[in-house]
């Protein structure tokens, strides 16, 4: 018993000198264990948070996790032990915040731990109120876009200048993007649509900032609405998390890297090239019928395109026991309609198979100005699921429309009917040359030598889709959009 005392006093006192934390200027209180470690056994550690300018320190614990019934923090309002004791806690429950109302302004935490078993321990950040330069108080939020918004706050006294601290949601206070501002409301740009942002306040009460400072304010939460994506639209998966203003739902989430596995492990990054991850659901868990997970693109404006093509890159296979679970694909429309562009429960041909999906070919007219599209995996193999890692890389949402067939018709021409679904007709005031037909991906399927003023062409013989018609007179080469029903 004296040894372990021993031992326990020495500790105390290593970490004492070798730990000297700012805690009011954004250094975390931790437990011995820091951000991601344990404390140890036998530990008693005493910190005093104090404000050096004078002004009462707040504490407030964001995690907590000590052994029940044997690790105890005590809390005392106050310099030392010899204060007011606030109260001890185990477990997990989070205590506090605690506010000093000692004249000192401190607050006293003794830490002890018995011989055996840890846990992570607690994470805190303290708040040093200066009589001189109080902090900024109630922060909110005006004229919200995707990527600003208007931060406004309470000033403490009159100060006409600040620091603004921030940075993605959960990030370490002292981590993030710090800017002087000197108005108040102040407009905050640059940020990312679809996402949550932390901000924190202080005023700078002195000359210049570190002069006479106040401390930084309580978190504030900014979330930026999402802004309609427009044409071309591309997602390569750049980041290892859910991109700004996709959605994903069900069963279990997806993951954004290169770490699929079995058949899976070495499908590599499909982006031309690579350092980029794919999406995928990891098959070996949950697994079963009715484990379905879902992901959504943002909304996308395709007003622009006279052809929509959707193409996805979809990696899928099973060398194991050559069963497969699902992977359905859904085009969502504004007015609420939605059209099945897929529907795959196979070995994706050359592992990463291309699927390219045209309007009007493989799908009907969109007749609507935004789309959505869904991805839908269900862990439904016949054989073992989790063999079966499905992935999807580099959704693209472009024109399909030739290049160089821009419909810059003549007024004095008329072709009819449009859509076709046996002959059109194609009459001219003038003289036609030669009327020479495309298909969607640009391949010349009819070249005809006219010479007069008007001729039929069959489409009878064609599939239905998109085909463009060049129309050659004596001044002009003009080009049309067809319609095959």
């Amino acid at each position: 018993m004296k040894k372990n005392y021993l031992i326990a006093v020495f500790f105390t006192l290593i970490l004492s000198n070798l730990f000297a934390q700012d805690y009011c200027n954004g250094d975390h209180f931790y437990d011995s264990g820091g951000l991601n470690g344990n404390y140890s056994d036998n530990e008693n550690i005493t910190t005093v948070i104090s404000d050096p300018n004078g002004g009462n320190v707040t504490v407030t614990f964001l995690s907590f996790n000590l052994e029940s019934n044997f690790d105890f923090l005590r809390v005392f309002d106050g310099p030392d032990t010899n204060s007011n004791l606030l109260g001890v806690f185990d477990g997990i429950t989070i205590p506090g915040p605690f506010t000093s109302t000692h004249d000192s302004g401190n607050l006293t935490f003794v830490f002890t731990s018995d011989g055996s078993i840890t846990r992570s321990g607690w994470d805190a950040v303290a708040f040093c109120e200066s009589t001189s330069c109080p902090r900024p108080t109630t922060i909110f939020t005006t004229n919200v876009a995707p990527t600003s918004a208007e931060v406004n706050w309470t000033n403490g006294n009159s100060e006409t200048q600040w620091e603004i601290e921030y940075g993605q949601f959960g990030f370490e206070h002292g981590n993030g993007t710090i800017i002087d501002v000197n108005s108040n409301p102040f407009f905050l740009e640059n940020l990312e649509q679809g996402s949550r942002n932390d901000v924190y306040i202080r005023a700078i009460c002195g000359e210049n900032a570190g002069d006479d400072d106040s401390s930084w304010s309580n978190v504030h939460t900014i979330s930026t609405p999402c802004s309609i994506f427009t044409t071309p639209f591309l997602e390569d998966f750049n980041a290892d998390s859910t991109p700004a203003c996709w959605f994903e739902f069900g069963s279990e989430n997806w993951n954004f890297d290169t770490n699929a596995t079995f058949s899976a492990a070495n499908a590599g990054d499909h982006t031309f090239g690579g350092n980029t991850n794919y999406a995928y659901i990891d098959g070996s868990g949950p697994t079963g019928e009715g484990q379905i997970s879902n992901l959504l693109t943002p909304w996308i404006d395709i007003s622009n395109l006279e052809v929509t093509v959707i193409r996805f890159h979809a990696f899928s296979q099973n060398n194991n026991d050559q069963t497969y679970n699902t992977l359905d694909v859904i085009l969502h429309k504004r007015n609420g309609t939605e059209t099945s562009l897929l529907h795959l429960q196979r070995a994706t041909e050359n592992n990463w198979e291309n699927f390219v999906f045209i309007e009007y070919e493989d799908f009907p007219g969109i007749n609507d100005t935004e789309i959505q599209i869904e991805f839908i995996i269900e862990e439904n193999s016949p054989g073992t699921s989790f063999y079966n890692d499905i992935l999807i890389d580099d959704i693209i949402v472009e024109e399909g429309k030739i290049i160089g067939l821009d419909d810059n018709s003549l007024e004095d021409i008329s072709i009819y009917p449009n859509p076709v679904k046996d002959i059109l007709t194609i009459n001219y005031q003038g003289v036609i040359n030669d009327i020479r037909v495309y298909d969607i991906l640009g391949k010349e399927i009819i070249f005809q030598k006219i010479n007069n003023s008007n001729t039929t062409i069959d489409f009878s013989k064609f599939k239905q889709g998109v085909y463009f018609i060049k129309a050659f007179t004596d001044n002009n080469i003009t080009s049309y959009k067809v319609i095959k029903k």
